[in-house]
């Protein structure tokens, strides 16, 4: 039987054997010891990974799926900054019957509106549809509400329209869209604010009712209904 000197003790040990008998140092030729170092740890890490497949598994299964429920029913943030600008004045307004005050909150809120909305075309911006309507001529008008009495809208008449071009052609395919949505139908739309001195156009004619109905004029270039909402 081939023997070996152990390295701490120096006794003559077997090589079959696991450890020095005199001093118990683990005996590192014994060709038994090598195959159970080599073998325990390799079931030990497919377990770990296993364990941890398992756990990520639950856990995504615990959330519901983004992009049934909750990708295409996020507020856009550029929408969220408008809203929180827009409905902020509405606040302010109702608190005070001071027409002075009234017009500075209305420029507060011009001015802040335009800090965000440098370029005019947005594009995702999430709503409701509160009208539909036509022409005398037969084409579009529609008015998307974001927040309680927040709109943006086409023009209402040809006339008003005439330099702004918000109405929707009835030859094109926007017009065929807007035949099959409903009042009250949650719908994903882009297009661009219409600008009056460089920041976005409210149509209301009195301060009143542009602070607690504000509704802004815009060009829509698609409008989709978010099904399921």
């Amino acid at each position: 039987m081939p023997l070996t000197t152990c390295q701490d003790c120096g006794a003559k040990i077997s090589t079959e054997a696991h450890a020095c008998p005199s001093c118990g140092r683990p005996n590192p030729k014994s060709q038994n010891s090598h195959r159970r170092v080599r073998s325990r740890p390799r079931f030990g890490w497919w377990a770990l990974v296993i364990a941890i497949s398992v756990l990520v598994l639950v856990i995504y299964k615990g959330f519901p799926s983004p992009t049934k429920q909750h990708r295409e029913s996020l507020t856009p943030q550029q929408e969220s900054q408008f809203l929180n600008i827009v409905v902020a004045a509405q606040d302010q307004a109702n608190q005070t019957s001071n027409g002075v005050r009234l017009d500075e909150i209305r420029a507060r809120r011009r001015h802040a509106v335009c800090a965000i909305l440098k370029v005019p075309e947005v594009a995702g911006w999430v709503g409701r549809v509160k009208n539909i309507d036509s022409t005398m001529s037969g084409d579009g008008i529609v008015s998307i509400s974001l927040a309680p009495d927040v709109d943006v809208a086409t023009w209402n008449n040809v006339l008003s329209d005439a330099e702004d071009q918000t109405i929707i052609s009835k030859k094109s395919k926007l017009f065929a869209i807007l035949g099959k949505l409903s009042n009250g139908e949650k719908v994903l739309f882009s297009g661009a604010f219409v600008l009056s001195s460089g920041c976005p156009k409210e149509t209301s004619l009195t301060t009143d009712g542009s602070l607690s109905a504000p509704s802004y004029l815009f060009r829509f270039s698609s409008i989709k209904p978010l099904h399921g909402s």
